[in-house]
């Protein structure tokens, strides 16, 4: 059973507790368990510090299972960088919200332009009701 490091979303007005729900429920889908939880502090968000320091010292987990893919948004875009540097550990990326998955920076490369588009969306408030879309689109792209 692949395991999995849980990471909440401390920006969203979802309760912490719903977010560890969908993320344990997401990764019980996956065929994997939740070993570890965190998140940033409000002080080290802006530059995810916690986060990066625990790339550092996580062992023996297969994969981070964020609430949202708008944990990766910076400023007025998103931090590829710190994605691209989870999955060259080998390490899986998934978000529960999203329901969407990012395997190997193959898949992140396939995937660049979807992701494009899921950022803009959140960005501009739009994006209710896009995951069931994406789903069935990422499927058909074999990416999940």
């Amino acid at each position: 059973m692949n395991r999995f490091f849980s990471y909440i979303d401390i920006y969203l007005d979802a309760p912490q507790s719903l977010q560890h729900l969908a993320i344990r429920e997401y990764t019980k889908c996956e065929g994997a368990a939740v070993v570890f939880y965190g998140s940033e502090d409000h002080l080290t968000l802006p530059r995810q510090l916690f986060l990066r320091s625990k790339l550092e010292r996580l062992k023996d987990i297969d994969g981070i299972c964020f609430f949202s893919f708008h944990q990766f948004r910076r400023g007025d875009g998103v931090d590829w960088d710190l994605l691209k540097q989870i999955l060259s550990k080998g390490w899986e990326v998934h978000f529960a919200r999203e329901r969407f998955s990012v395997r190997s920076l193959k898949s992140l490369q396939d995937a660049y332009f979807f992701l494009h588009a899921v950022d803009f969306t959140l960005r501009d408030g739009t994006g209710r009701g896009w995951a069931k879309e994406a789903t069935g689109f990422l499927a058909q792209r074999d990416l999940m």
